[in-house]
């Protein structure tokens, strides 16, 4: 037998949370079993005087008769049921359902529908009912407030902001703060923003251990959105770079070394995840790089006598990032003479050139790069290799360096000399730097600026046995 319902709610019932069994798939089985098709109803934000409604359906999913034995409403008097399609028997597979009704009454309004049944499992069925007036509009700036992540010890504030932004005055009674390792100066509430107004609040967080930390800040108001802003953040302790070169001391360009940062380490045991290597300093002129990735990089391939300095920071899992740490390659010129170049500008070939004493350019007796590289004159002794010299580094495209180098250099005067090589054109002065090491030690340095295509600019005079250098014309 049907039968028609028009209830009007009581007041003061909260809603409760979604999760109900009933409004997932019907769950079937060999006796009477309930199945609501919706339980929880959002009306959203209405006009004043503007009506919406929602049809519940009812259905029997199990194998024996199902009894409706009434609905109860409870909740706020804007909402009303209509039970004009509602039957107290169902057979299996049949059906039933009911309205509810809503004109927005002022702020937010909440009840519940209560289906009661003869199902054994389920013999209650909540129905929960939202919905709120359109005025005063509740908004963070942004949610959720992120602080990352904060090495244990430190502080940071970040400031977030409620907006009005809606029509009507909004009223905020209280702002509850949760979370230990968060803090926050609030303003005194109650408090009021007229449409479009705002207020800021400082938020601090200061973890106190390692780990993610998750806090609210909850707002009770007038407006109908959700008013909890989400706090988050993450402690560290900061991780300790360990690092190294092995050997520390480098001679000659056939040496390379190894840059160590395998020791590096958190002190509250978490994982180190990312190690990051660069090159703090190298000489001017330098073009060398920092090899390979990981915690050990290596073989490291100088090219300029001077000091290294490799900077290495290291993140652990949590992210928290270490203190750098440095570690000093020395790069010593181990030949009896060793000489470097490198220039200002590139798209501009420079040649770097060794005359043997008494040799002209373009010669046999002239080590440059069409016959100098890797070492394949003879000069003084005959057959004796180490008074040949050999050209190092050949650079085309960049800036150098460029180095030539002999180990026991023969008697008598070579001269230092730089080719502006003609096939590449910078238009003006490209500053040139030369250096010469004697036994190990720096002698001689000076640059000029060459723009003349096809020049040939003499830098020094080297005079064995002595060692001794004197200045070229090129910067006179």
């Amino acid at each position: 037998m049907k039968r028609m319902i028009w209830l009007a709610l009581a007041a003061g019932i909260p809603a409760c949370g979604e999760g109900d069994l009933n409004s997932e798939d019907p769950p079937g089985g060999d006796e009477a079993r309930i199945h609501v098709d919706q339980t929880t109803i959002d009306f959203g934000v209405l006009e004043a005087g503007e009506e919406s409604s929602a049809v519940v359906t009812i259905e029997n999913v199990g194998a024996e008769t199902l009894y409706i034995n009434g609905l109860e409403p409870a909740g706020d008097m804007a909402f009303r049921v209509a039970a004009d399609g509602m039957q107290d028997t169902l057979v299996p597979g049949d059906s039933a359902w009911f309205t509810v009704y809503y004109v927005a009454s002022g702020g937010v309004d909440m009840g519940t529908v209560s289906v009661h049944s003869s199902d054994p499992i389920d013999p209650v069925v909540p129905v929960e009912l939202v919905g709120g007036l359109r005025g005063a509009e509740f908004a963070w700036d942004r949610d959720p407030l992120d602080f990352g992540v904060l090495t244990v010890g430190e502080a940071a504030t970040e400031t977030v902001t409620i907006t009005n932004a809606g029509e009507a005055e909004l009223t905020v009674d209280a702002l509850v703060l949760d979370g230990d390792a968060f803090s926050a100066e609030l303003p005194a509430t109650p408090f009021s923003l007229a449409g479009g107004e705002a207020v800021s609040l400082a938020v601090t967080f200061a973890p106190a251990s390692s780990g993610v930390e998750t806090g609210t800040i909850t707002a009770a108001s007038n407006a109908y959105q959700d008013n909890v802003l989400d706090i988050t953040g993450t402690g560290t302790s900061k991780p300790i770079a360990v690092c190294g070169v092995d050997p520390e001391t480098v001679t000659g360009h056939g040496q390379t070394a190894n840059w160590i940062g395998e020791g590096s380490y958190d002190p509250d045991g978490a994982g180190i995840a990312d190690y990051q290597w660069s090159l703090y300093s190298q000489p001017e002129g330098s073009a060398a790089t920092m090899p390979g990735e990981g915690a050990d990089r290596g073989p490291f391939e100088w090219d300029l006598a001077g000091e290294y300095v490799g900077e290495l920071v290291v993140t652990n899992t949590l992210g928290g990032v270490s203190d750098p740490c440095y570690a000093t390659l020395t790069a010593n010129p181990e030949a009896g003479l060793w000489i470097e170049m490198y220039w200002a500008h590139s798209g501009d070939d420079m040649d770097l050139h060794l005359l043997a004493p008494g040799g002209i350019v373009e010669s046999d007796m002239d080590c440059h790069y069409e016959n100098c590289v890797g070492g394949f004159l003879d000069w003084g002794t005959g057959g004796y290799s180490a008074d040949d010299p050999s050209l190092d580094f050949d650079d085309v495209d960049w800036t150098g360096p460029e180095n030539i180098r002999i180990e026991e250099p023969q008697d008598g005067e070579f001269t230092v000399i730089v080719h502006d090589y003609p096939n590449s054109v910078y238009s003006g002065s490209n500053q040139v730097w030369v250096k010469v090491y004697v036994g190990g030690e720096l002698a001689f340095s000076d640059d000029c600026g060459i723009s003349g295509e096809d020049s040939y600019t003499t830098f020094a005079y080297v005079e064995f046995p002595g060692g001794t250098v004197t200045d070229g014309p090129a910067c006179d």
